[in-house]
């Protein structure tokens, strides 16, 4: 603000001119709305997506934790209905398989075991559809017994919901993707051992769900189990089947095994430096 006097008619008259502040003060309280869409929210993005205010998720949904398919393994293993069918099916002709359902969409749901799916072959059974709703239930995963021996197949990663559809389908928030994400689980069971997989990393495994093609994933996985089993000394089948989809699928998934008759022995698979299949216990 300046002023200055004039003299006019005999009074002496101020004026005084609005002049712009050369260096202003910002705003204190600034108005923004944070990607929860709360105004003046604390929520901010994360590398799994808009996390903290009031979005329920203080961090992102653990991925990589080393231990973390061996303890979901376990944990699903020594659950007395998924025991008893496991049992039930080990030793069937043809292919017998149950859904895993939570009884609710909230962390705070409970697990519960689907009805037997027979399919009468020994190559196939039809676990569809992805259900996620109170009627009908929220899947979370399946199992089913592999007649011919062999371990899980890239079909039986992918035996699920596609998260970047789910994560689009009206009123499914993103809270309850990262819910499927975590308890996701596919069991396959031989007569011999008992395989779990779960999802390690959300991001590789919705990528390779996008550009997943079950007739040649599944042949790419035929070869490279049969090159390994050809040049790898001692090799069963089961290894080399492991191998193939550890080479496929390794940095999305958690693979793990135990003895079909065991309880809380689940050992972490992985392919070490010298590009054999070797099993530890990260735990």
């Amino acid at each position: 603000m300046t002023c200055r006097e004039e003299l006019i008619d005999l009074e002496c008259t101020t004026y005084c001119e609005s002049t712009p502040d050369p260096d202003p003060d910002p705003d204190p309280h600034p108005v923004y709305y944070d990607c929860n869409g709360d105004h003046n929210g604390q929520a901010h993005m994360a590398a799994c997506g808009c996390i903290g205010g009031n979005t329920g998720l203080t961090n992102c949904p653990s991925e990589n934790d080393p231990c973390d398919g061996v303890r979901k393994g376990n944990e699903l293993e020594n659950n007395a209905a998924v025991n008893d069918a496991i049992n039930a099916i080990k030793d069937n002709n043809f292919e017998t398989g149950r859904k895993f359902f939570l009884s609710s969409n909230t962390a705070g749901g409970s697990f519960q075991l689907g009805p037997a799916i027979t399919s009468g072959s020994n190559s196939a059974v039809d676990l569809s559809p992805f259900t996620w709703d109170p009627s009908r239930g929220y899947v979370i995963g399946h199992m089913h017994n592999h007649p011919q021996g062999n371990a899980p197949n890239p079909s039986d990663v992918m035996n699920g919901v596609n998260l970047a559809q789910m994560g689009s389908m009206p009123g499914i928030s993103f809270e309850e993707v990262n819910l499927y994400t975590d308890n996701f689980a596919a069991v396959v069971v031989t007569s011999n051992y008992v395989y779990t997989v779960t999802i390690k990393n959300a991001d590789a495994y919705k990528a390779f769900q996008n550009n997943f093609d079950q007739s040649s994933a599944n042949q790419t996985w035929q070869n490279l189990a049969n090159n390994y089993y050809t040049n790898t000394a001692g090799a069963t089948i089961q290894e080399a089947g492991e191998y193939a989809l550890l080479s496929m699928y390794g940095n999305a998934i958690n693979l793990t095994r135990q003895n079909v008759n065991s309880t809380s022995s689940n050992m972490q698979l992985d392919i070490n430096g010298s590009n054999k299949v070797t099993s530890t216990n990260p735990c």
